[in-house]
């Protein structure tokens, strides 16, 4: 019995591992046939995604930016033709005050100057008295001599040389007269043009010197004028003749920031300097502007202001304009070909600012440059495009409306 019960233990030690076996062969025969078929995937490339910014071609105005100071086109420091002492002052002759052309500013003692007309007119008197009695002397000697005379009277028998004399001294006379006259009017001293009074020196009783004391500072507000600072480079880009300026002068716009708020206003090129600064190698171009001198937003534009300058330039007819960052080291731009690689184009720069650069003849319309920094450029490389909306940001280089 012993001996039946062992051959059945040793024959189930043996089969029992073949079974096992077996069964995990079929288990895994039965999960191969039973596994989904898997879809074979095609291997993409994984090419670097770039901006893209598309070309157009239009008219495009340069604008030349610069800047300057407001100043009056004419400034005087006012002196008196003659001397004396102040006896009136007028209530427009002080700082601030506003004058119209012809207005009475200060007023001299008359009376020496008066005193000195009455003088003249006396001489004057004598001068004619003189002339008369010289005419009919020579006259009564002419008459003489055709009495008891033979031949030819000579000049002086006729008082020729009187009578010049006493013509010289009446014309003398005359512009003595006309000379006291005017020194009497300059005893008012008279607005050379409507303005300002920006300082005064003087003031009644005060004994001033002619055309040697300064009476105040005066300025014209008839026009107003701003010297802004060219470059040669700028000044090639402007429609004007590199000496003077004539037929449609170029716009300048103003612009200030007045307490938070930014005023406009428009001038117009009034002339460029006659030569170049010597220190600076710039010339300066001068902005003009007439009454009234009103912003967009109402502030008057006084002397002294500073302000941001926008010349119009020349039109470039057929440009395109490609934002500054497209443009690598050397002027160079990235485009983006039909098959979506990369080629260097040499670009034919006119002019650029900080947001924008200007090029003709380097790219057509529909050219498509990337705008995104690339830290390896190799030519014929594939990108991925990404179309992107223009950058923002001003330009000195507009599309012409």
């Amino acid at each position: 019995m012993m001996k039946q019960i062992n051959t059945r233990g040793g024959l189930l030690k043996a089969v029992l591992p073949v079974a096992v076996l077996a069964l995990c062969l079929l288990l895994a025969a039965l999960m191969v046939a039973l596994k989904p078929d898997q879809e074979k995937k095609e291997h993409t490339p994984n090419y670097p995604k770039v901006e893209v910014f598309t070309i157009r071609k239009e008219p495009v105005r340069i604008r030349i930016s610069t800047q300057g100071n407001v100043r009056p086109r004419q400034q005087t420091t006012l002196t008196a033709r003659v001397s004396g002492s102040i006896e009136w002052v007028a209530p427009e002759f002080y700082e601030g005050g506003s004058f119209s052309e012809g207005d009475v500013l200060l007023r001299l003692d008359p009376l020496p100057y008066e005193s000195a007309l009455a003088e003249a007119k006396s001489r004057l008197a004598l001068a004619w008295s003189t002339l008369l009695q010289e005419q009919e002397a020579g006259e009564q000697a002419r008459i003489d001599w055709q009495a008891v005379g033979a031949g030819e009277p000579t000049e002086l028998v006729l008082r020729t040389p009187q009578l010049e004399k006493a013509k010289a001294d009446l014309e003398a006379a005359r512009i003595a007269v006309r000379m006291a006259e005017e020194n009497l009017a300059y005893t008012e001293v008279r607005a050379p043009y409507e303005g300002r009074v920006e300082a005064k020196y003087v003031d009644m009783g005060q004994a001033i010197t002619a055309q040697a004391t300064p009476l105040g500072d005066i300025f014209s507000t008839e026009s107003q004028e701003i010297p802004l600072a060219l470059s040669l480079d700028d000044l090639a880009f402007m429609e004007v003749d590199r000496d003077a300026i004539s037929g449609d002068r170029p716009l300048v716009h103003l612009s200030c920031e007045i307490a938070g708020k930014v005023h406009h206003w428009d001038a117009y090129l009034d002339r460029t300097a006659a030569s170049l600064d010597e220190r600076t190698r710039m010339i300066s171009a001068y902005a003009r502007m007439e009454p009234p001198y009103l912003s967009d937003l109402g502030e008057t534009l006084k002397p002294g202001m500073f302000v941001r300058a926008e010349i119009e330039g020349r039109m470039i007819p057929d440009a395109a304009r490609i934002p500054r960052g497209a443009v690598q080291p050397g002027n160079i731009a990235y485009r983006i070909e039909e098959d979506d690689s990369l080629a260097a184009v040499h670009l034919d720069m006119i002019r650029a600012d900080s947001n924008w650069a200007i090029v003709e003849n380097s790219l057509n319309p529909g050219d498509r440059i990337c705008l995104t920094p690339l830290l390896i450029f190799v030519e014929g490389m594939q990108v991925e495009p990404v179309e992107t909306d223009s950058p923002d940001g001003e330009s000195n280089m507009d599309p012409e409306s």
